[in-house]
């Protein structure tokens, strides 16, 4: 039945018999590249590179203030190494070099009009990071002049730099001596400035408070903020004594005044007699009783004795409050005029006293910039054999006897590499230029039928045997898409299927091909997460709705069947095969009185799912994911079967087909049937 397994055959090609003319095509661009490479490789004018190393350590640096030490700048790449590298191969010694290069017979090696900028471009340098090491490399055509120019330049360097110290050194103590010098002429003339000022003004001292003027005002501060406590207490005593006698209350004390306390004695005496007799006798007795009349009236005369006093005591404290008072203003009133009258003068001479001070200060400071210029000018003296440079030749230069650039045997083998792509994609070219495809192409009917559009003859003639071979020249002729079962059909053949059969249908219903189903198992059914996973011939997870769930796991619980055995079994428990379920289906189609059965097979059940999906508008990317991969030419056939509609991702698509949903629902409501 291998003629239900491959729908569309596709089309075939005739290639063009191979030619001799492209091993011509890549031979001639071969040789030529090849040829023109390694000429230009070889002809190139060889470069010799030498080489020396040196270390330079510059002269430590002058000290520039009095408080600097001198410190040894031993960093690599500081700023005096780096600087040192570039007098290296500055232009005046560049300038010796030409002239000693003359000398010893170079001369026509050199461009005559500028020999300095051909040693620029022939001569670099390159500091080693981390050191004070410096590279120094000649590169040029003579190998010969090479170490000579390298050799004479150090030989050169180490002559001016010598020299520069010398130079730099003198100088430098010429400038420290004659720095200090000015300073001292300097701090004499600011002296004399200084004294003189001092003496004219009467300064004793830069400090305030050791001149007179400064002293006496201070005093009479002091004096003045004395003066001012004693007038506020005086103030405030002589408005709280006021309030006392605006309230008529007293302030004066018993103790105070002698009288006042005689008489408050005298009252508290008669009090206490008149009190003892109150308690001897009655009141009616007291009345006719001398002594108690006398002190009846002995005592408000008292009281009003006492108050009297009260007043004139208060009266008396009053007028020596504001006599208090104004005593005490009046003192602060004359030292406030004392103060104010030398306000003027006071003011003079702190103007003068901070003339002297700063004066004093730009003295200190000439001092100071005299000191450390004596300092610096001592420690250049001091170390002047330390502070010398020092250059130390590691390695000189030698004559180089291998040419540094360019690489013959490297150039030589990227022109051969390369010559050799360049043919390969030249005879490439050449061939997808001039080749021509010869076949018919394949067109899709209006039915469900693919022809070759040269040979309209052959869409009459009948359907050759299958595996017949086809005449050498001619194309197998186009073969018809199975049959599609309607819904009535499929529903008779599900009533008239036994156990076996309804599980075949039900799989090939669901998106399972023949050739999957007869070894798929039980253990690749999930009826509970509704997925029929295919492993063979590429791994594939059937997603599949909740009736088809239902009816599978009705079917496996009343076969009672174990996870690992297939769903269809062979005869004896053999391993199950195409012809076995296409007698299985053909069985169901003879019971269910369908016409023509023998044209019912599972490739025709599974041909009905894919035009249930494919009617539906589902996007044919989403039908592989259920049916699994089809062949181009299958495609182009289902395309005519498409709707005029959108095309619909899976998850808009019914992937249960109507008379299978309808027979679940019936066995769901009756489990018995099976």
């Amino acid at each position: 039945m291998e003629r239900f397994r491959s729908l569309f055959a596709g089309a075939n090609f005739t290639p063009e018999p191979s030619k001799n003319w492209r091993l011509l095509v890549f031979a001639a661009v071969f040789v030529v590249l090849t040829g023109a490479g390694l000429i230009y490789d070889y002809t190139r004018t060889a470069e010799y590179r030498a080489g020396a190393r040196l270390e330079i350590i510059p002269a430590e640096k002058l000290p520039n203030e009095a408080s600097a030490p001198v410190v040894v700048n031993r960093g690599a790449e500081s700023g005096p190494f780096l600087t040192e590298v570039q007098l290296l191969t500055a232009r005046p010694a560049l300038d010796e070099v030409v002239a000693r290069l003359r000398r010893a017979g170079f001369a026509g090696s050199l461009d005559a009009q500028n020999p300095v900028s051909a040693l620029q471009g022939m001569i670099s340098t390159k500091p080693i990071a981390g050191t004070q090491v410096v590279e120094l490399w000649g590169i040029g055509e003579k190998p010969e002049l090479l170490p000579f120019v390298l050799n004479q330049l150090i030989e050169i360097y180490q002559t001016q730099l010598s020299e520069r110290f010398v130079d730099s050194s003198s100088e430098a103590v010429a400038q420290a001596r004659e720095e200090s010098a000015k300073y001292k002429t300097a701090i004499a003339a600011k002296r004399a400035e200084l004294e003189t000022f001092r003496l004219r003004y009467g300064i004793v001292s830069r400090e305030r408070d050791e001149n007179e003027l400064t002293a006496r005002a201070r005093g009479l501060n002091s004096a003045i903020n004395a003066a001012e406590d004693k007038a506020i207490t005086a103030q405030t005593r002589l408005k709280s004594l006021r309030a006392a006698v605006a309230a008529g209350k007293t302030t004066t004390r018993a103790k105070d005044n002698p009288t006042l306390a005689a008489m408050e004695q005298r009252l508290s005496q008669a009090r206490e007699e008149l009190k003892q007799l109150q308690q001897r006798y009655t009141a009616a007795y007291l009345v006719r009783e001398p002594q108690a009349v006398a002190l009846k009236t002995k005592i408000p005369e008292l009281e009003e004795q006492i108050k009297r006093e009260r007043e004139a005591s208060a009266q008396a404290n009053l007028a020596e409050a504001e006599q208090e008072a104004a005593q005490t203003q009046a003192a602060l009133d004359s030292l406030k005029r004392q103060l104010s009258g030398e306000k003027q003068a006071l003011q003079s001479f702190s103007a003068r006293l901070g003339e002297y001070n700063a004066l004093q200060a730009q003295l200190d400071t000439l001092e100071k910039l005299q000191g450390g210029a004596a300092e610096r000018l001592v420690k250049i003296e001091a170390r002047e054999g330390a502070r010398k440079p020092r250059v130390r030749v590691i390695q000189a230069a030698a004559l180089p006897t291998e040419p540094w650039r360019p690489n013959y045997h490297r150039d030589a083998a990227i022109v051969l590499v390369g010559a050799l792509l360049l043919a390969w994609l030249a005879a490439w070219l050449a061939d997808f230029l001039t080749r021509r495809e010869a076949g018919p192409a394949v067109i899709v009917a209006p039915t469900a039928v693919a022809y070759p559009m040269n040979m309209p003859e052959l869409i009459h003639q009948p359907t050759p045997i299958l595996g017949s071979p086809s005449p050498a020249a001619q194309l197998p002729a186009p073969q018809q898409l199975p049959r599609e079962l309607d819904q009535a059909e499929l529903t008779a053949m599900l009533e008239a299927a036994d156990e076996e059969t309804h599980v075949a249908l039900t799989a090939l219903l669901s998106g399972v091909s023949p050739e999957e189903l007869i070894g798929l198992t039980w253990n690749d059914v999930d009826p509970t997460a509704g997925t029929i996973k295919i492993t063979q011939p590429a791994l594939r997870l059937i997603v599949i709705g909740p009736e088809v769930s239902s009816l599978l796991k009705i079917m496996k619980r009343e076969k009672t069947v174990q996870d690992s055995e297939t769903l269809i079994g062979g005869a004896g428990g053999a391993t199950p095969s195409l012809s076995r379920l296409e007698a299985l289906i053909s069985y169901a189609a003879h019971d269910a009185g369908l016409t023509q059965p023998a044209e019912i097979t599972p490739w025709a059940v599974r041909h009905t799912f894919i035009c249930h999906l494919v009617r539906q508008g589902i996007r044919f990317s989403e039908l592989a994911r259920i049916v699994g991969t089809l062949p181009a030419e299958v495609t182009a056939a289902y395309g005519a079967s498409l709707p005029a509609t959108p095309r619909r991702p899976l998850d808009q698509i019914d992937p249960v087909i109507p008379a299978l949903r309808a027979f679940a629902q019936k066995l769901a409501a009756a489990p018995g049937a099976v």
